[in-house]
């Protein structure tokens, strides 16, 4: 027995493809097309430059007789400078012991806290080393244990913050700012 071939569907090898008449044709008409938008532009713009000279010609007669009327412009301030005197009163910086009396908060920079105060006297006597006003404070936690602090300070003009903060951080010495209320 032999076995019969059944032949597959054939396939269409020749691709549809539009002929060149076509392409040809449809670039004609877009490039058509183009030209009637430009040509459209063109008449718009050719309307407003030929109304334009009727329009230039209404403002122009008032124009001239302006340029008649206007002078040289004259600068008065230099002469109303001389003639004027302002009195600046003199002024007086306060001095440190006013600004420390108007102060109502002082600043101080706690650098560490240890448990053992001799760690603290150790960095405390770095720091005097440093031309800074240390001081240790001693403080107690809720657990009955001692904290010992060294703070620098304290300080009322910001500069001298400012200072002191740069000396700690040029030693490589962290910092903490606390802010305290000055008791009167």
């Amino acid at each position: 027995m032999t076995k019969k071939r059944t032949s597959h569907a054939k396939r269409n090898t020749q691709k549809s493809q539009k002929p060149s008449w076509f392409w040809f044709l449809a670039g004609l008409i877009s490039g058509m097309f183009i030209m009637f938008l430009v040509q459209l532009n063109g008449f718009k713009s050719q309307d407003i430059t030929e109304k334009l000279p009727e329009a230039t010609k209404k403002i122009s007669k008032p124009i001239e007789n302006i340029k008649d009327d206007v002078s040289e412009p004259v600068f008065e301030f230099y002469d109303r400078l001389k003639e004027q005197q302002v009195e600046v009163p003199e002024y007086q910086a306060p001095t440190e012991a006013e600004i420390s009396k108007a102060a109502t908060h002082e600043y101080f920079l706690q650098v560490a806290s240890f448990r053992k105060e001799s760690d603290a006297d150790k960095l405390r006597a770095k720091l005097i080393l440093m031309n800074m006003d240390a001081v240790i404070e001693t403080s107690k936690l809720k657990s009955g244990e001692a904290r010992y602090r060294v703070v620098v300070g304290p300080y009322r003009n910001k500069s001298k913050l400012a200072k002191a903060r740069q000396t700690l951080v040029d030693n490589r010495l962290d910092y903490l700012t606390l802010k305290r209320e000055i008791k009167k």
